[in-house]
């Protein structure tokens, strides 16, 4: 291994910065989906509940029919 990437513990660092920047955006996106949930249910008002739950049926005929 030393031969082709000429020194292995630069690749173990490299590798775990890159595992790391993919969980540190994977998380952010995360985070940022559920506030922009949440955002939208304040925004419906009291049919939130409804209208979240009609969606949530529709998605799950529509996976059924693939």
């Amino acid at each position: 291994m030393d031969q082709v990437f000429k020194d292995t513990k630069i690749l173990l660092i490299v590798n775990s910065v890159v595992l790391f920047a993919a969980f540190a955006l994977y998380f952010a996106i995360f985070l940022y989906n559920k506030n922009r949930i949440e955002n939208i249910k304040t925004l419906l008002g009291p049919e939130a509940n409804e209208i979240v739950n009609t969606v949530y049926l529709i998605k799950q005929r529509e996976n059924r029919s693939w």
